[in-house]
């Protein structure tokens, strides 16, 4: 009972501004849980929801990164990933591993799509292409102040970056 992740997406995208499309998700009866991550007037919102709840962190600090599992402790507790088999948490801690040790220096797009490619842990890598119950399914950089994003499908090492205008 309730809307999937792809019909919410959809609504969400036809809304005019980014208040429009949080509300959307957010305010929507969702069938299930899922993150989704907006960004655009120079903030960057993430809401994870469960079907019947949700959670919203908003930022204006440059740099936001998500993986796939719940970081709002109360819908940890009820996360469909078995986390002690999973590699989201140690995916997330290298990115965030990345993103410190750059310190004070700017940081690109170009960075941010090389952290994306980074397969220096392994089987715990940042981008996954070479296990059977793990794959690294798509790669996006959003740049809300310029309006820019970078996409593929696939992951980051084996498939080039395609710039898209959208804002």
């Amino acid at each position: 009972d309730g809307l999937m992740y792809l019909a919410l997406i959809h609504h969400a995208l036809a809304q005019p501004d980014l208040d429009s499309a949080v509300a959307a998700v957010r305010d929507a009866r969702r069938a299930s849980g899922h993150n989704y991550l907006f960004a655009g007037d120079r903030r960057i919102v993430n809401l994870e929801a469960t079907a019947a709840e949700h959670e919203l962190f908003q930022s204006e600090e440059a740099i936001a990164s998500h993986g796939n599992h719940y970081l709002t402790p109360r819908f940890a507790v009820r996360d469909q990933l078995d986390l002690t088999d999973s590699t989201s948490p140690s995916r997330c801690a290298r990115v965030e591993s990345l993103l410190s040790a750059k310190g004070d220096a700017p940081i690109s797009p170009a960075d941010l799509w090389a952290y994306l490619s980074n397969r220096e842990d392994g089987a715990n890598s940042i981008c996954r292409f070479d296990h059977p119950e793990t794959t690294t399914c798509a790669a996006v950089v959003l740049s809300p102040a310029t309006g820019e994003m970078w996409a593929t499908a696939g992951d980051a090492l084996h498939n080039a970056a395609t710039l898209l205008n959208i804002g």
